[in-house]
């Protein structure tokens, strides 16, 4: 029988039946890069602030470009020296060959498995999109489309109520606050300010 990535990953990871828009309700965890060493482990960039997820026996879904794959197990994981990255050993991924057919996928948790932040002031950028605008003065001027938080200076997209879409950066000159529980955010000084 010759090798093959299919026949690679269904050893890999066990099968799961994936529901109807399921994958945008997963959080992203870690994306994993190049094969590291020759016994199957990866370096990893670390898409979590809890490192925990990774114990040994951990299960977590694994997806390509086309979705989900199915789960994995963890077997082993160490926190690299440099932040946000590891090295993660998978269950079945014994060599650097079967390693290789899994570099640049991605392990995700359903979003209602993800740890609650540690402070209550703390958010996951994708709980800001769909909370309403507000302005200074509380009123409401619009609804946040999205964080973009993977760039070097993160902004929010945001719809005004007039239906134009503007991009504000997400800093605190801008920014006034984030409440979860009254799922807005408020913005310091005028919408004008950010208009071209």
């Amino acid at each position: 029988m010759s090798w093959n990535p299919e026949n690679v990953l269904e050893n890999i990871a066990k099968k799961r039946p994936v529901f109807s828009g399921e994958e945008a309700d997963l959080a992203e965890v870690a994306k994993l890069g190049r094969p590291f060493g020759v016994k199957g482990f990866h370096k990893i960039v670390l898409l979590t602030d809890f490192p925990e997820r990774f114990e040994e026996g951990s299960e977590l879904l694994l997806l390509n470009r086309s979705g989900i794959v199915g789960t994995v197990k963890v077997e082993a994981f160490n926190l690299s020296a440099i932040p946000g990255r590891g090295e993660l050993k998978l269950q079945n991924v014994d060599d650097r060959d079967t390693a290789s057919v899994l570099t640049n996928m991605l392990l995700a948790v359903p979003s209602d498995e993800r740890f609650e932040p540690d402070d209550e002031d703390d958010f996951y950028p994708d709980e800001l999109s769909g909370m309403s605008l507000l302005s200074e003065d509380a009123q409401a001027i619009g609804e946040v489309i999205a964080l973009e938080a993977e760039v070097p200076s993160p902004y929010l997209t945001v719809r005004l109520n007039d239906g134009e879409e503007l991009m504000i950066p997400f800093r605190k000159e801008f920014i006034e606050s984030v409440s979860r529980e009254d799922s807005a955010v408020t913005l310091k000084g005028s919408v004008d300010f950010h208009r071209i």
